[in-house]
């Protein structure tokens, strides 16, 4: 069982590399005792049991990267070999924008990183849970992981295991230049559908595509410039055909790890937990590599010629206001019950 301070450590620590992006080797130490600690393992060796699963992403994004390999791991080892994941591939197994419906039909069992606007489809409001001020564990006390749980069980038929990815903005990374609010008006703009009410709002006109599109895309003019998080950006090589990364970002990038609920149902309980405590250890790891990995994917985006647009205070401060008031006016009308209820969770902040 994990203590008390354990948990305040590890988010204390947590939060001030969060904050002043400090490299925060210890942090390594805190989830290791917490893996030790709240993740025990299954007594007996039994029939194994699979669990076929995917990711939006190709194999070799860092996102994917972040955990995930040592996830799969973990739940083997913790299980005792009792439960495995075999991860079939990304969009080349099953379209990104597909998968939720794959999920919830029980053609896949697992969904291992999928961003929550990605759900839109299934619950309108979804790119609120990009709008929160909390880190995931802080997420876990008051309450409002189990509430998104409860959401995703009923209208995705799945079990949210928790977020395999956190602490990173979004940021628009452009081929026009933009210096002041007013520049972003007309741009073609890659987005998702948590982002297009912001974008609109700038005046930009938003186009939702896949990841895998927006290379070609980009290179070819088709569109302006691209919402992505502050993170993995060189792995996909956009770097080689963008020229500038604008400042602030906004939001908080988020995923969520779901598992097909009948699937998750029929596990033993003990291999429920095995799951759930692995990846809620994983949090921590992840956020932690990612904020570790910033600076360096900064430096190779500088070095293929990226540089940096900052917003003046005044417009920055307009540019966030408005990514924030404009999103959750959309959340509100498309989700009248469920919208005001979890701004009011959300805010507390």
């Amino acid at each position: 069982m994990r203590s008390a301070r354990k948990i305040d450590l590890f988010k204390e620590l947590t939060l001030k590399t969060f904050f002043g992006k400090v490299r925060l080797i210890v942090i390594f130490i805190v989830v290791a005792l917490i893996s030790i600690s709240s993740v025990s393992a299954v007594a007996s060796a039994k029939d194994t049991i699979v669990l076929k699963s995917v990711t939006p992403f190709p194999r070799n994004n860092p996102f994917n990267l972040l955990c995930i390999p040592e996830f799969i791991k973990m739940v083997e080892r913790k299980s005792n070999g009792q439960l495995k994941i075999n991860w079939l591939g990304g969009p080349e197994v099953i379209q990104t924008f597909d998968q939720a419906g794959s999920l919830k039909r029980g053609t896949v069992d697992m969904i291992l990183f999928f961003p929550f606007g990605y759900l839109k489809p299934y619950i309108p409001w979804a790119q609120a849970r990009e709008l929160t001020r909390f880190l995931p564990w802080e997420e876990r006390e008051i309450g409002l992981f189990d509430r998104w749980d409860e959401v995703i069980r009923e209208k995705v038929n799945a079990k949210n295991l928790g977020s395999p990815s956190s602490v990173a903005g979004i940021r628009v990374f452009s081929n026009r230049k933009i210096t002041k609010i007013d520049d972003f008006k007309g741009l073609k703009i890659r987005t998702m559908p948590a982002y297009t009410p912001f974008i609109e709002a700038l005046g930009a006109n938003a186009i939702t595509m896949p990841p895998t599109e927006i290379y070609t895309a980009v290179q070819r003019g088709v569109v302006d410039a691209f919402c992505w998080a502050d993170y993995a950006l060189p792995g996909w090589g956009w770097q080689e055909v963008t020229k500038y990364r604008i400042s602030p970002p906004f939001f908080q990038i988020l995923a969520a790890s779901l598992v097909n609920l009948d699937k998750f149902n029929s596990l033993p309980k003990e291999l429920q937990a095995v799951l759930e405590n692995s990846m809620e250890v994983m949090e921590g790891i992840a956020a932690t590599k990612l904020l570790m990995t910033q600076e360096d994917e900064w430096k190779v985006m500088q070095a293929a010629g990226m540089e940096e647009l900052v917003l003046p205070p005044a417009d920055a401060k307009k540019f966030l206001d408005l990514a924030y008031e404009r999103t959750w006016e959309w959340i509100i009308k498309n989700a009248p019950v469920y919208g005001p209820q979890f701004k009011e969770l959300i805010s507390q902040k």
